[in-house]
């Protein structure tokens, strides 16, 4: 059990989102139509019926899915959009369960995006995560009622480094992101996580780490899984710091 953590913040202006919604119009997968074959523009419809369904995205030849959750609370008004990515090994149905997800939307009136992640989820070993994801997130924030000055990532354990490669590709579309226990990404390839590399917009950011984590450690290091060099917290949140224009990082320690 971990007994310490590491609480890390960087607070930055949030961004304009009035051009979410066509910002993503191309990436949406749509059924064929039967006469000609070609994928239309106007058949993905909105969810209008409160509780869970499962969404199906076409994605390097296989259909991804993911739970989206629509809460019964303030049907017919614009609320915010919160996408969960679960850890290594898990799935969108177990996080959102054991997480107490639907309690936490009934209350809060937010609609809820699980995709599932990983190889598991489509059997491949390096799967494009991030595309399938930036479809999926696309297609919901055209067709359903999102609050686009809402729009929220969460990530727990191995779904962190997914959430960071969100957070630096698709950063306009974005409010604010949140992790916890898991791994920025690898010094190999900063491209997919850096915000620099990727002309990100400012983001809000929460990094939430133990401190006496054996499997991802604050000063990075190996990552024995696939032999590649971990980031270390420090170190790649001062990169995420000085592109949102923080003066320094003041990590608070939990007890």
């Amino acid at each position: 059990m971990l007994r310490r953590s590491f609480v890390l913040g960087l607070a930055t202006m949030s961004t304009g989102c009035g051009l979410l919604a066509n910002a993503f119009s191309e990436d949406i997968p749509t059924k064929p139509d039967p006469s000609t074959g070609e994928r239309g523009k106007d058949e993905e419809k909105a969810i209008d019926e409160p509780g869970q369904h499962w969404l199906k995205t076409e994605h390097d030849d296989r259909q991804r899915e993911s739970l989206l959750y629509i809460p019964e609370q303030d049907q017919g008004k614009p609320r915010p959009l919160v996408l969960a990515i679960h850890g290594s090994g898990g799935d969108a149905s177990t996080f959102f369960e054991k997480h107490h997800f639907q309690d936490v939307c009934d209350k809060q009136g937010w609609i809820g995006l699980f995709p599932r992640t990983g190889k598991e989820a489509v059997n491949l070993d390096e799967p494009d995560d991030w595309t399938y994801i930036h479809k999926t997130l696309g297609r919901v924030l055209k067709t359903e009622n999102i609050d686009k000055s809402r729009v929220f990532v969460v990530g727990f354990s191995g779904g962190c480094k997914k959430v960071y490669q969100i957070a630096a590709r698709s950063s306009k579309h974005l409010t604010a992101v949140v992790v916890s226990g898991g791994r920025i990404g690898h010094k190999q390839f900063e491209e997919e996580w850096s915000p620099v590399n990727n002309n990100s917009s400012k983001l809000s950011l929460l990094h939430i780490h133990g401190g006496k984590d054996p499997k991802v450690p604050l000063e990075g290091g190996l990552d024995e899984k696939h032999d590649w060099m971990g980031v270390g917290m420090m170190e790649g949140l001062e990169i995420w710091a000085k592109h949102n224009g923080c003066s320094k990082i003041q990590p608070k320690l939990l007890k």
